[in-house]
Formats: C-alpha cells, structure tokens, sequence
C-alpha cells in the first residue's frame, strides 16, 4: 500500500507500507529513493500533527466518509460516469473541454470552486472536472453543488 502524505494531509512527500523485508528491498532497488531528499522539519512535524489528528478523530474519517458516499452518489443520480472508488476526489467528463470549462467558471462565480483538469493522467486531451470533498463540507454544501450541476448539465 502507497499513499501520499501532501493531498489529505496537507504534508509533503508520500508513504509506503509494508513488512520490513519489502521496504528494504523497495529501498535496495528503486532509484527515486537514492536521489530524494528528506521534507524540512517544520512539514514533517506538521505531516505528523496531521496524522495524529487523524488517528484521534475517527469523527472525521466517518463523515468524510459519508460525503464521498452522497458526492458520488448525487453525480451518479445526475446521470454523470463516476467510479466507485472511496477517495474524496472525483473526475467526471460532462461534453468537451469548452463545456466543462463553461461549467467550471459558472460554479466558481456562484462561490463553488471545482477545477477543469486538463493534463491530468488518465483524463484525455478534453480533460475532466475535479471535484474534491472534505470532511467539513456539510450536507447544504454538497446538495447545493449537485443542485448547481443539474442546473448546468
């Protein structure tokens, strides 16, 4: 298992688990590990602090939990092609680039910031609309973006 410590954390750098053998070998053999450089102290006691926050909330997981679940459910609903992976980012394609970008600027006029991806991997030349949720996005929050949605599609 591999994560990053920079998107849900706000850290730097990333993670790999495994049993002591594994990472040993991982670091033997993968060249990335020779040339990187240890994150300054202040983002890994921040990274930490991040972590441990995580670890003593388990409110927070729960709920952010729930509004992938009612994110990815409500774009389903409006008809749009979301995979059902449990992260708290999600890219849907709605038409070509010009429209998702019409879309992308009229929720962020109406106070909703989504991106338009363009060069992300796996999204084609059109790109997609990254939408990310957070644990203290309340449920007003994620109906409202799904209601603006409806209203653009």
């Amino acid at each position: 298992m591999c994560g990053t410590m920079s998107k849900a954390l706000g850290g730097s750098g990333g993670m790999v688990a495994g049993s002591t053998s594994f990472i040993s070998g991982l670091k033997a053999r993968a060249r990335w590990y020779h040339g990187a450089a240890a994150p300054a102290a202040p983002v890994a006691g921040a990274t930490e602090q991040a972590l441990r926050i995580l670890l003593d909330t388990p409110e927070m997981r729960e709920r952010l939990r729930c509004n992938i679940v009612r994110l990815r459910g409500g774009l389903a609903r409006l008809g749009l092609d979301v995979d059902s992976w449990p992260t708290p980012i999600v890219c849907v394609k709605v038409g070509d680039g010009a429209n998702m970008e019409r879309i992308q600027r009229t929720l962020f006029d109406r106070g909703i910031a989504i991106a338009h991806s363009r060069n992300y991997p796996g999204v084609g030349e059109e790109g997609a609309l990254r939408i990310a949720v957070f644990s203290t996005h309340t449920d007003a929050m994620i109906d409202r973006l799904l209601g603006e949605m409806a209203s653009l599609l």
